[in-house]
Parts: structure tokens; sequence; C-alpha cells
């Protein structure tokens, strides 16, 4: 390769992270809340156990277990679904297994709540996606979403 042709190619790549990492800069990053900061959306969590996940945002299997013996059809998820998900998960003892909560943005914050098992090609993870609005302490129930990775 001619010297000019590397220093261009080096010159352009250098320019390319840069930009990359000036966009990734500029993006408000999630982070973990402080125990003072969680305890308040995580209470607002559960008080909105009941809220029904937009059916379009439902991409987990996070569903109550019993049909609905009047529509013979499975009830809709709510988040109690994934919190119950959520128990039921760290009663079994696992290897490889994490969790993490996360929230940007203020006074509404989007958060997101993940749990799952890291193991090779059995590895799973599920999460809760909401919007906290700080202000009146509350879950925007427009904003829940749930999605399941293999």
């Amino acid at each position: 390769m001619k010297q000019g042709t590397a220093v261009l190619l080096a010159a352009s790549t250098a320019f390319l992270l840069g930009g990359l990492g000036g966009h990734h800069l500029a993006q408000p990053q999630p982070h973990e809340p402080t125990e003072a900061e969680a305890g308040p959306i995580l209470q607002a969590l559960v008080q909105a156990a009941r809220l029904p996940i937009p059916q379009d945002q439902v991409h987990c299997e996070a569903a109550g277990p019993y049909m609905d013996e009047e529509t013979a059809r499975l009830p809709p998820t709510r988040v109690e679904h994934v919190i119950a998900s959520h128990l039921l998960w760290s009663l079994n003892p696992r290897a490889q297994s994490y969790s993490s909560f996360s929230c940007t943005g203020n006074p509404i914050k989007t958060c997101t709540w993940m749990f799952g098992e890291g193991h090779g090609e059995e590895s799973w993870q599920r999460s809760l996606h909401f919007q906290y609005d700080s202000a009146n302490r509350h879950i925007l129930p427009a904003s829940l979403e749930c999605i399941d990775v293999p």
C-alpha cells in the first residue's frame, strides 16, 4: 500500500471513529439509578402491576399461565406477569444469571429492567421498557414494552 493511501485510510478511520464517538457522547447514556432514585420508580412499577402492556408491544412470553374460560384466550400480558416471571426466575439458582436496571432522561425517564441467563446457545434475556414520569411519580402506560431475546 502506498504511503499516501495509508495516511488517507488512517485519517478517514480516525474521522469516522471520532464522529461516532462524538455522537455516542452526545446521546444521554443509561445509568443504574441510585437506591434513592430507583425506589420511587420501582414502587410506581409495582403500582402499575395490573396495567396491560399494549398488545403490539408484547414481544415476550411473560403472559399469565391461565386461559380465560369465557374467551378461550390468554389474558393480556400485564406488568405483573413480567414481575412474576422475574420472581420465578430468581428462585432457581443459576451459574450465569444477570439482571440490570437503567434509566435515562429527566423528568420523563426511559427505563429498562432486564434479566436473563448466559449459557452459550441457551442464552436468553427478558426486558421491560417503560417511561417513568418523575414529576407525577407514575409509569406511562403506552410506553410499556416487553421483549424476549432467545
